[in-house]
């Protein structure tokens, strides 16, 4: 069950599920920034949503999670054949995965081993997942798959006969499913779907999650104490664009704006950023870095995306940089921050990918870039 401040965007889920349990668009592939809000929607929205109008849902968080995709998949597609009803068992469980794992949904008994990362794609987990998804096709009732960080699967070995097997099975019970991919990284996600080579080139169409305004933050104002140091409407707002309208942060600033009553709602959003670049280690993170790449990252915060240019360069000398780095060097850098999540590249809409952190790069000292 959603927690009793989640903001359901209804219209929005309602005509999504028509849409993709109709079968006139079933197959769709949703971008969004970490911590905006993707899973709350599937979890406490479109699944609850496919489940009221009795639907199978299975639900597959690919980030950052131990067993390779192929074996966390056919995990939860063994609990789903194997339960009524329901998505919240399968969430609680697969956070504690055990090494070992039965698989019995398909009555002949199979022992999976979630610590195993093949370079090979075993050949009887293949067979087996096409199994899974033949039990689980209906085409009266499309079963909802529901894929969450789905680029991080290019990260795993064999990952292109993954995806090979993956789309084969779904398209060979095309029909019997509803399927949404979301991702944190445009330019992986465009590896995925976009790309003439990609593995599921022209498989899903593109959804844009509706942004939370004005309206999410009336809702969460409901739930605030009465009791609570008051806080006015304008001034949770601006809350909230400040914190990147990260609907997370945001109810982190509301919670510690509750029990400080000798702080303003400016000097409580500087905390929640000082307590996120903490627990998100963005200090460390800046030390691991070389010259170019705090450059870089400094640009985009500054609104340079074209960092190749002149603008650019002038923009480098302005910072204390005696000799900007060439073109090449800048490349490099953009590319390796990208590689760790920090950056993205969207049809060449340069980027950094969250936004607190992208404030806290605005906040250094111009020492840091003085090369």
């Amino acid at each position: 069950m959603p927690p009793a401040n989640h903001f359901s965007r209804t219209p929005f889920t309602h005509d999504l599920y028509m849409s993709m349990a109709s079968g006139f668009d079933p197959n769709r592939s949703l971008f969004g920034p970490r911590r905006i809000g993707k899973t709350w929607f599937l979890l406490n929205d479109l699944a609850p949503k496919a489940e009221t109008f009795d639907h199978k849902v299975v639900y597959v968080d690919f980030w950052d999670r131990g067993p390779a995709p192929l074996a966390l998949l056919l995990y939860e597609l063994d609990r789903t054949l194997g339960r009524k009803r329901g998505i919240s068992q399968v969430i609680a469980g697969a956070r504690d995965l055990a090494p070992r794992v039965k698989l019995s949904a398909l009555q002949a008994k199979f022992e999976l081993d979630l610590t195993s990362k093949p370079k090979k794609l075993p050949e009887d987990q293949v067979l087996l997942l096409d199994q899974y998804l033949e039990r689980l096709a209906d085409a009266r009732r499309p079963t909802f798959m529901l894929f969450d960080e789905f680029q991080e699967t290019l990260r795993q070995p064999d990952h292109q006969r993954f995806m090979a097997a993956l789309r084969a099975s779904l398209v060979r019970h095309a029909g019997g499913f509803a399927t949404i991919f979301t991702g944190s990284s445009q330019s992986r996600l465009k590896k995925v779907f976009t790309s003439r080579k990609a593995p599921f080139y022209r498989y899903a169409t593109d959804l844009l999650l509706p942004p939370l305004g004005l309206e999410f933050v009336k809702h969460q104002m409901v739930f605030y104490p009465n009791q609570a140091p008051k806080i006015e409407e304008a001034d949770a707002m601006a809350a909230f664009e400040r914190l990147g309208r990260n609907p997370d942060y945001f109810q982190r600033w509301m919670r510690l704006r509750a029990v400080s009553p000798a702080l303003s709602g400016k000097e409580v959003a500087d905390q929640v950023e000082v307590d996120v670049a903490g627990e998100l280690g963005f200090e460390k993170t800046w030390l691991d870095l070389k010259d170019p790449h705090r450059l870089v990252l400094r640009m985009l915060a500054s609104g340079v995306s074209d960092i190749y240019s002149t603008e650019a360069q002038k923009f480098m000398v302005g910072l204390g940089v005696s000799v900007p780095p060439e073109s090449s060097a800048i490349q490099t850098a953009f590319n390796t921050l990208e590689r760790k999540d920090l950056v993205d590249n969207w049809e060449g809409n340069r980027q950094i990918t969250d936004t607190l952190f992208e404030n806290w790069v605005l906040s250094r000292p111009e020492s840091d870039f003085a090369i």
